[in-house]
């Protein structure tokens, strides 16, 4: 799968021995009652796994894509909106060496067609809100499978015949293969590029591509086991699950996902969970200047792009900058602007 013009794989890195399935597992021997992962669905109340329960989860899923017939080296396209099981199902098809695909909720029919002929994609998961789309495409999917809900939402229609429930997904963790050793160079998922400029360009991330990210960004935003953040942006998206959901894994730390961004809602939950950094962008720093601010937070640092010495300025919060993109997994440019 290497580009013809790409350098010769190394014989010695930084991540011999280890991939994505070894990261959740040594972090739930190590951390294994500590939370990661608090879902806070605006429809319900908050659900919350530990490191331990969290790694069960991707044990459980990764079976039953097995059950389903997923094999490594195979593609599944995730198409949802954030939601735990977006997590659960990247993870497992980590587990598998399967590649996950993750998709973009706002393509078109045109696109999503695209995307999956260009991967071979050999299953789909999505939630109801999405599943038209599917029907429409001619692709040979050997199986969809489809949430309850739309990240918490009642769906307006049920999915119907010839569709898997998601929860059927979750097979019994005693079943699944005994794990092949770990090969850090090996695919582990795709993003696809936004196509500003042509057809998007399908990026491929190694097992090693994933923990470098989780690694590097825990090490700019100096994580620790007591940091919490709010997830907000898409999971589909590099921003989100790397340099948030696999950097808080890569720490020890904790995080807290949203299905989308919400202002009338971010000060409540970052108050409640006791939040202490964020991945910002302009919009949702603007959203906020309107509302009143909160008696007290604890946030120290929020990261993104943008006119930083707003968070500065009106709410005490230390930034840095950063900048990077689909093809460079975590962020290659960073600024140490605002830390002491």
């Amino acid at each position: 799968m290497p580009a013809p013009t790409a350098l010769p794989l190394p014989a010695i890195h930084p991540f011999v021995g280890r991939d994505v399935p070894w990261l959740v597992d040594e972090q739930a021997r190590r951390h294994g009652e500590r939370p990661y992962l608090t879902w806070e669905s605006f429809e319900a109340p908050a659900e919350t796994w530990t490191y331990a329960a969290f790694a069960e989860e991707t044990r459980a899923y990764a079976a039953g894509l097995a059950a389903r017939g997923v094999k490594a080296g195979e593609f599944v396209l995730l198409h949802t909106d954030n939601c735990p099981e977006f997590l659960f199902i990247w993870f497992a098809c980590s587990r598998l060496g399967a590649v996950v695909v993750t998709t973009n909720t706002h393509s078109t029919e045109d696109e999503l067609a695209y995307f999956a002929a260009r991967s071979g994609a050999v299953a789909a998961i999505t939630q109801p809100q999405y599943l038209p789309l599917f029907a429409a495409l001619d692709h040979p999917f050997r199986w969809i499978a489809c949430s309850a809900t739309d990240s918490g939402r009642t769906p307006a229609s049920v999915p119907g015949d010839g569709v898997v429930p998601l929860a059927d997904l979750r097979g019994d963790p005693a079943a699944l293969p005994a794990r092949a050793a770990a090969e850090p160079l090996a695919p582990n998922s795709i993003q696809f590029t936004s196509g500003t400029t042509s057809r998007p360009k399908g990026v491929v991330w190694t097992q090693a591509n994933a923990l470098w990210a989780a690694r590097t960004m825990a090490s700019v935003l100096e994580l620790s086991k007591d940091d919490r953040t709010i997830v907000h942006f898409p999971l589909f998206h590099t921003n989100a699950l790397a340099y948030s959901m696999l950097s808080t894994m890569w720490a020890g730390a904790s995080a807290v996902l949203t299905p989308r961004f919400s202002a009338r809602r971010f000060w409540d939950l970052s108050v409640r969970h006791g939040c202490t950094w964020a991945s910002m962008s302009p919009f949702p720093l603007r959203a906020l200047l309107p509302l009143d601010d909160p008696p007290q937070h604890r946030y120290r640092v929020w990261a993104f792009a943008g006119d930083i010495g707003i968070a500065q300025t009106r709410w005490g919060i230390r930034t840095t900058g950063w900048y990077g993109m689909t093809e460079t997994v975590s962020a290659c440019i960073t600024s140490e602007q605002g830390f002491a």
